[in-house]
């Protein structure tokens, strides 16, 4: 049995240096079998159960990995990597509240680990917990100040609260300090197109496709800008390059439809929502723009079945709310209508087609003083 000193087990540095190649070369399974070797005469030594841990995560055996992590803070309790490794895998596993516990034991450990936090962040994210993921991204940024993930991260959650202009910012700042960071040109793209800057978006999109030419989201984000602008041809070519890259992106498919209806191709459009559908026949938008060419067509009963689906799948869905509503004004059922122009509204109060929508069905009703009120 090997020395001890303080009932520390001291593993030579050349044992652990040979270990780290291994895993640095990405050579796991032989790093598995150096450390289960090493394990014989050193059995109690956390570093080896922290790297064996990473190995087993690093080919997929998930719960390997955990007990070994497992292992690591029942020799070390304070060992903060460890903790924020298992907190990792929490996140995998998509156990929050576990992963919470986890990250907040590591800074526990190690007050300034600004990758717990950035991870903690996320576990907030994913729970709903935005404001608590917008002070873990701080959290991130006063450690260290030039982390342009954290940036990223913290603008997408400052948009999902309204934060319009410091989510604008926060991308801003995580492109300045990584010019190459296509994800975030791509977030900042969307954000522009959000607020109806469709020139900025447009600019971002491109930025992040030139960075990653295999990036089919951003793809599909600048063909969906470039309808916007009504600049079908490019959007068209940009959408296919989406497509091709990823053919499973039912979101690129579903705006190939849109993009052919500009173009008054009825059986092109149908053709791209079939597409779409196929894919993934829960992608609400694809049955609403389905259901929207299909009434266009006087195929009323097929488009009200892609209507109802939109909104059994997105129930304030302001598109197909209106739609739906315009579809039972065609066939005459005005007071069915309101209703559905109503909950438009009630989302959307500003959405100007529902109101002169339901001005005119009001209007059919002859309830006249409404219907000047709804226009």
């Amino acid at each position: 049995m090997n020395n001890t000193k303080n009932n520390q087990v001291v593993l030579p540095k050349e044992q652990i240096d040979s270990v780290m190649t291994l895993y640095a070369s990405g050579d796991f399974k032989q790093a598995i079998e150096k450390i289960k070797s090493l394990n014989e005469d050193y059995p109690n030594v956390p570093l080896l159960f922290n790297i064996l841990g990473a190995c087993y995560k690093a080919i997929g055996e998930i719960q390997g990995a955990l007990q070994m992590f497992e292992k690591a803070v029942s020799i070390k309790p304070d060992y903060g990597e460890v903790h924020n490794n298992i907190g990792i895998i929490f996140l995998q596993l998509n156990k929050l509240d576990s992963a919470v516990k986890s990250f907040n034991r590591a800074i526990e450990s190690m007050p300034n680990f600004y990758g717990a936090f950035y991870n903690l962040g996320i576990a907030f994210k994913k729970l709903n917990r935005l404001e608590d993921a917008v002070n873990s991204y701080k959290k991130v940024l006063s450690i260290k100040p030039e982390y342009p993930e954290a940036y990223n991260n913290l603008g997408t959650v400052l948009k999902e609260l309204g934060r319009i202009e410091p989510a604008i910012e926060n991308y801003i700042k995580a492109t300045l300090i990584k010019p190459n960071y296509a994800e975030a040109h791509n977030n900042l793209g969307v954000l522009y197109k959000d607020i109806g800057n469709i020139d900025k978006a447009i600019d971002n999109f491109e930025k992040a496709t030139q960075i990653n030419p295999n990036f089919y989201e951003g793809y599909c984000n600048l063909g969906i800008a470039q309808i916007d602008k009504d600049q079908i041809s490019l959007a068209i070519k940009n959408l296919k390059k989406s497509i091709t890259i990823n053919s499973s992106f039912s979101e690129a498919f579903n705006n190939l439809g849109v993009a052919y209806m500009r173009l008054g191709q009825d059986d092109e459009a149908i053709k791209y929502y079939n597409q779409a559908l196929n894919i993934d026949s829960n992608n609400a938008e694809a049955h609403n723009n389905f259901g929207l060419v299909l009434m266009g067509l006087g195929q009323i009963n097929t488009a009200s079945e892609h209507f109802i689906k939109a909104l059994e799948l997105k129930p304030e869905y302001i598109f197909a709310l209106n739609n739906f509503g315009l579809l039972l004004k065609q066939i005459g059922k005005y007071k069915d209508s309101l209703s559905y122009y109503e909950r438009a509204l009630a989302k959307n109060p500003d959405f100007f087609e529902a109101h002169n929508n339901l001005g005119n069905s009001l209007k059919y009703l002859k309830r006249h003083d409404e219907s000047l009120a709804a226009y």
